[in-house]
């Protein structure tokens, strides 16, 4: 094994464990000294995407692809642009992917929530808020969400990617449906857990929004906005108004960086 190949693998298992620093800088150093290698700019792509920079990501990532044109550099570029609202970046650099790798289901997956991406995303600008799915882009992302189910049926982001085109359509009992096969496939998903919990509370099912809120809470201590939810529906101001249909919860979808991204961190990273 090379010294690059080693750092490489090293770096990875440090991203595994959470220390992404440690990561970033045995990166830097094996670049450093063999700075053509296009795996190793790939590893600090993965690492950078792991500490939430989507700008060094992307530029990792491309400076990767200046020297091969690798599916998971691809794929990894695709999810920064994502992150960064580029869609029609994004779906380019998807296409180009799955020309090298068809049968790649993660892919598949991240097409499909790219093409939800503008209805997904939050709404922090009033152009923003005029965003929305048309019917085509969401008959696009079923069709893209089927493939991947006929890929790797028990790849959890296929009932996930199902979910938000339910709820892209206000369909919130087929949304549920669909986050629970996903959670019944990976149960420790915290982002899944999130999602259902409000989606429970805005159905009013205050034990069920509960026991998933907590879940995410436990599953990712880092992420306050679920123990946050779970305060407010369990103070007894928060009852009352659940029980009268006045609790006034965020957006059912949380944070765009980490729906966006989910695709790359359960699918496998393009692999």
């Amino acid at each position: 094994m090379s010294d690059s190949t080693a750092a490489a693998a090293k770096a990875m298992n440090l991203l595994a464990v959470g220390r992404v620093d440690e990561a970033v800088t045995l990166i830097g150093e094996a670049i450093a000294a063999d700075p053509a290698n296009a795996d190793l700019h790939v590893a600090m792509a993965r690492a950078h995407h792991a500490g939430g920079d989507a700008d060094e990501t992307l530029a990792a990532a491309t400076r990767a692809l200046a020297l091969d044109v690798d599916v998971a550099a691809l794929h990894l570029a695709a999810v920064a642009h994502r992150t960064r609202r580029e869609w029609a970046e994004s779906l380019e650099l998807l296409s180009r992917a799955i020309d090298l790798t068809p049968d790649a289901a993660n892919l598949h997956v991240g097409t499909a929530l790219t093409l939800l991406g503008p209805w997904i995303a939050p709404a922090d600008t009033p152009a923003h808020e005029a965003e929305r799915v048309d019917d085509g882009r969401v008959a696009e992302a079923i069709h893209a969400a089927d493939r991947a189910a006929t890929l790797e049926p028990e790849l959890a982001l296929v009932p996930y990617v199902r979910g938000f085109v339910a709820l892209a359509r206000d369909d919130l009992p087929a949304a549920a449906s669909h986050l629970e096969t996903a959670l019944r496939l990976d149960p420790e998903w915290s982002t899944a857990h999130l999602v259902l919990g409000k989606i429970r509370a805005r159905q009013g099912m205050g034990r069920l929004a509960s026991r998933h809120l907590a879940a995410a809470g436990r599953l990712e201590p880092s992420d306050t906005g679920a123990l946050h939810l779970l305060r407010r529906l369990t103070t007894p101001g928060g009852r009352r108004a659940r029980r009268k249909g006045r609790l006034d919860l965020d957006r059912v979808v949380p944070d765009a960086r980490r729906i966006l991204q989910a695709d790359l961190r359960i699918g496998g990273g393009g692999r």
